[in-house]
């Protein structure tokens, strides 16, 4: 194995050398290029890096949310994870710094915009006794402004995220491009759960509770990565539905409420990333079971043309992971009164549709939101008109149901901020108790062309509305 060197560049960037190897970059702070073996594979790729600071999984692009600002990097074998922040080197000096003989150091250093916390991630990439390279990650938090850090809660895994993993080559929306490993495997000592690789919200793939020494594996490749927990605090991973990324975090939030972190509120986190080859892989396979997943049998599979929702994911055809769901979404009404199910009992032409019930005045929808390039579909053009149509059907509904699409143009801002989406619904609503009813709404030219088309299935008020035959296509 050949000795490792660090080229250092810019203010927040450094790369990591294997002799003539590159096996990792730093890009303002942000970990990519990663491979664990010099003739190996990449095991985190240029287009989805990995954040080497703190972050909070909820508004992540918020610059109050995340510790990426005053970005610096420095390379020094001996500088100790504390609390200690010194003032950046020069370009200069970082133009200049040790190339370690050993174990190759980086230590990275960033705040949020205002500076009311701190975050130090060191870095160390040693050679293992198999022919490998691990990475060993030490991250420290610290929250220093006066008025503490707010933290919004997330009920899929902790708050204080410290490690976000995206192997490179697990999702891609390239159409036909291949699609690498198909599970994902957790080790707590000798028990190992599996999690396939679908785009479903199951609750296999929430609050994965970690331990010291447990691990988490992508299956099934010639090299798999791994992330070992070295943290003595218990922390909580979830596994991402969309792309398959790990992203693991400590709770702090207690009964799904915002909470204000105060200052000198400290937090550490200790992980590797190291990879492991077929066989020992294989071996995590045959061992491994899956948990129960009781949401394939009565989750909707969405599907270009009429959807009728006769099939669910545990029978929908094809390979798992190309299935996208359906999804509901509670938006206003006390906690548990929306009640919605794939009805397999009742149907415009069929047995089978989408249900809302509520018993007091509430307000959710089913929604489909993966259509197009984004997520492995066709993509949108410029100039054209959008129709989308269903049959609706209410009991004793005090209210309304409708449908309607929800649209975000290539080039505009707020992408991730569905709410801020425009909007266009269909003219007529049904209330009371009526038979089916076909609904629909189109849309004017959209230029410029989508990049994200929602369908919104919506019921507001107190009753029951059913959805069924729902097609959305493009006009000319």
């Amino acid at each position: 194995m050949s000795p490792l060197r660090i080229e250092t560049g810019g203010r927040a960037d450094c790369r990591v050398w294997a002799g003539g190897t590159l096996l990792a970059e730093i890009r303002d702070l942000r970990l990519c290029s990663l491979r664990l073996q010099e003739d190996g594979p990449l095991i985190i790729g240029p287009e989805v890096p990995m954040p080497l600071f703190w972050e909070q999984y909820a508004d992540h692009e918020d610059p109050e949310r995340n510790a990426s600002s005053d970005a610096w990097v420095s390379i020094d074998g001996q500088e100790k994870c504390d609390r200690t922040i010194p003032q950046p080197p020069s370009h200069e000096q970082i133009l200049s710094g040790p190339e370690p003989e050993g174990p190759a150091c980086i230590v990275c250093r960033g705040t949020n915009a205002s500076g009311s916390i701190l975050s130090t991630f060191r870095l160390t990439f040693s050679r293992s006794d198999r022919d490998e390279y691990e990475l060993d990650i030490h991250a420290l938090l610290e929250v220093t402004g006066e008025q503490g850090w707010l933290i919004t809660p997330n009920p899929h895994h902790g708050e204080l995220e410290f490690c976000n993993i995206w192997p490179v080559g697990t999702f891609s929306a390239a159409a036909g491009r291949a699609k690498r490993y198909t599970v994902t495997a957790i080790r707590r000592g000798e028990r190992v759960t599996l999690v396939p690789h679908t785009h479903l919200e199951s609750a296999d793939k929430h609050r994965i509770m970690l331990q010291r020494g447990d691990r988490i594996a992508w299956l099934l490749e010639d090299q798999n990565p791994v992330i070992t927990v070295e943290s003595d605090m218990s922390a909580s991973a979830g596994l991402c539905a969309y792309m398959w990324d790990v992203h693991v975090a400590y709770p702090v939030c207690k009964d799904n409420e915002a909470c204000v972190l105060p200052r000198g509120f400290t937090r550490e986190a200790r992980f590797r990333v190291s990879i492991i080859s077929r066989s020992e892989g294989e071996a995590w396979l045959k061992e491994g079971k899956r948990s129960d997943a009781p949401e394939d049998g009565r989750w909707p599979v969405y599907v270009p043309g009429v959807n009728t929702f006769r099939t669910s994911f545990a029978d929908a055809p094809g390979e798992a992971h190309t299935h996208w769901p359906w999804e509901f979404e509670a938006v206003d009404g006390p906690a548990g009164s929306l009640h919605a199910e794939l009805d397999q009992t009742t149907g415009f032409d069929d047995q089978a549709s989408l249900c809302i019930r509520t018993s007091v005045p509430a307000s959710g929808r089913w929604m489909a939101t993966t259509l197009g390039p984004a997520f492995g579909g066709v993509a949108f053009r410029s100039g054209k008109r959008y129709r989308l149509s269903a049959r609706v059907r209410t009991l004793a509904l005090n209210g309304e149901s409708h449908i309607a699409l929800r649209i975000h143009r290539c080039g505009q801002p707020d992408l991730h901020h569905a709410e801020r989406y425009e909007m266009h619904l269909s003219p007529v609503k049904v209330s009371g108790t009526t038979e089916w009813r076909e609904l629909a709404v189109v849309t004017q030219a959209i230029v410029p062309e989508p990049d994200r088309i929602h369908i919104l299935l919506v019921h507001q008020g107190q009753g029951t509305s059913w959805f069924d035959n729902v097609l959305f296509e493009e006009l000319d």
